[in-house]
């Protein structure tokens, strides 16, 4: 059975989840059933009255805003915008009863949908919007005229009370100016009334100035100055008849806004005995569905323990499978990285699944950190051997950086170089250390410096020899060796003389043999002549030592 059927981790955590998920269906098909019917229901409801109270309370808010924008109007300076913005509100208040929820659309609600009521209200706000616009209107042009009444009036004001109180004219004409100034103030407060009383009030105070007025004493300037303040007073385009205009278009305005202020409230009543009608309906729907969910809530707990005891032994059944042998794992790696290489895993993996390959992993791991151990060892011993070396060797060894700073020294280098110990602390240069060394010249004429490489060698006035040898290194730095050479190139130079001492014996030699075959090449003709030998002429052995003379 095992070999036909040998799951790996994701096909068991498949399984698993494909009992949950077949639970999880069953559990939904036997709610889905339960609440299908009450669902429907409260859908139907919810479409055909929660829809129609929200577009009641949308058209109410719409309405609000209408009463809110409308007395803007009065503050708009431009018939043309007046009208523009009087259609705006009117296109507004079109959806409130076009959109309002009808009878034929809620045929199985028995909630009152007030049409009636919201038609005759929709069309009373259109005949308030009309009256504000048109009295707006009318407001702005009185307005306009009123404006351009008491730029003129404040004018004439201020110039009649600096003529008043000029000391430079006799208190006659300066009177008649200060009546003449009472007049226009008397104007002015009329252009500045906020009622029709307060209008009125100034018009009897300035008739009755007017009446007390002796024209017979003033001079002509002053009667064309009370001329003129009669002229800005009287007829239909005088200031007391634009004033009236312009406070009655205000009250008619305000009527206007008091209308459509009141015919909106009215619209949001309207709306909330709708919403409330609507919520009273759902109510009784929501405690007959409330029956029905209490029944589907057992039938759902009893599927649901046991969907949920289906899915939870089969991640028991994974989880410890899974859990325990990570652990198992975990552990063991924990101990191998503490530096326990003897730690094996105890338990063996039933499938050759992903726990069998984290146990196959686990070995490989310690089988290299068993190699590495032993390649550590090693390192360390070579590492001791190099040191040893690089502490013993009797030449100089310099190790520099690639801007020419010393990063390491052996002992020696310092005696070698014949330089302060100390010198060498604090990573100087390597020309710095060789500037106070007994080769400074030479080896700045050698060219001593962090891009030196290759080799050298340097001799000082006292007759010691350094070589010097740089090679690279791959990071750009190099490693120096400094050795000592004068006692070397002392025994060359002996050699050298004992070498040239032998050569000039060995010429000698061969000189002394050959001018001794002379000496014998005479003495033996001269003793011929000595002896008289008649066999050989007497000037035939004078040409043989002459020959032999010459030879030598």
């Amino acid at each position: 059975m095992r070999g036909l059927f040998n799951p790996d981790i994701r096909q068991r955590l498949w399984i698993a989840l494909a009992l949950l998920a077949v639970s999880t269906i069953f559990v939904g098909g036997i709610a889905w059933y339960a609440l299908d019917r009450a669902g429907t229901r409260m859908e139907r409801l919810h479409s055909e009255t929660l829809t129609q109270v929200a577009r009641a309370l949308n058209l109410s808010k719409q309405s609000s805003d209408i009463a809110t924008s409308a007395p803007f109007l009065l503050n708009l300076k431009s018939p043309y915008l007046i009208e523009r913005e009087g259609g705006v509100l009117l296109t507004t208040l079109e959806p409130v009863l076009t959109a309002w929820p009808s009878v034929e659309a809620s045929a199985q609600s028995p909630i009152d949908t007030y049409e009636v009521e919201i038609a005759a209200i929709v069309q009373k706000m259109k005949s308030a919007i009309t009256d504000l616009v048109v009295a707006a209107e009318k407001l702005n042009v009185e307005q306009d005229a009123t404006l351009a009444l008491n730029a003129r009036l404040a004018r004439l004001e201020a110039a009649y009370y600096r003529l008043s109180t000029d000391e430079n004219r006799d208190s006659a004409e300066r009177r008649i100016w200060l009546a003449l100034q009472g007049m226009a103030n008397e104007l002015v407060g009329a252009g500045h009334a906020q009622n029709l009383p307060g209008v009125g009030e100034h018009q009897r105070n300035f008739q009755k100035m007017g009446r007390d007025f002796n024209a017979s004493n003033a001079m002509d300037i002053q009667t064309d100055a009370y001329r003129t303040l009669v002229e800005i007073s009287s007829g239909e385009q005088g200031l007391f008849q634009v004033r009236r205009r312009e406070l009655s278009h205000r009250l008619e305005s305000q009527n206007a806004l008091f209308r459509i202020r009141y015919n909106a409230s009215a619209i949001s009543d309207l709306a909330a005995k709708f919403a409330r009608n609507a919520e009273d309906f759902l109510s009784e729907e929501r405690h007959k569905t409330a029956v029905s969910i209490d029944f589907a809530k057992a039938v759902i707990l009893v599927a649901g323990v046991a969907s949920v005891t289906i899915a939870l032994v089969a991640a028991i059944f994974v989880s410890g499978y899974v859990t325990g042998n990570i652990k198992a794992i975990s552990d063991a790696m924990l101990r191998l990285a503490e530096g326990d290489r003897s730690t094996e895993l105890r338990r063996k993996p039933l499938a050759d699944d992903e726990i069998g390959k984290l146990h196959h992993s686990f070995r490989v791991f310690r089988a290299n950190a068993l190699r590495l151990d032993r390649s550590n060892r090693q390192l360390h011993q070579k590492n001791a051997l190099f040191e040893k070396m690089f502490a013993n060797i009797s030449e100089g060894i310099a190790i520099t950086s690639d801007s020419g700073h010393l990063t390491a020294t052996n002992p020696n280098l310092a005696f070698v170089l014949r330089v302060d110990p100390a010198l060498l602390k604090g990573k100087p240069l390597i020309d710095e250390v060789m500037q106070h060394s007994d080769f400074a010249n030479q080896a700045v004429a050698a060219g001593i410096r962090a891009d030196f490489r290759g080799f050298t060698e340097l001799q000082n006035d006292a007759g010691q020899t350094l070589e010097v040898r740089c090679s690279r290194l791959p990071d750009g730095g190099g490693i120096w060796l400094f050795s000592d050479a004068t006692e070397r190139r002392q025994l060359d130079n002996r050699l050298r003389q004992i070498q040239h001492i032998e050569s000039l014996g060995k010429v000698t030699g061969e000189v002394a043999h050959d001018f001794g075959n002379v000496l014998s090449t005479i003495t033996a003709n001269i003793h011929l002549l000595e002896t008289g030998s008649k066999k050989t002429a007497r000037k035939t052995l004078l040409q043989r030592m002459e020959n032999a003379a010459e030879l030598g």
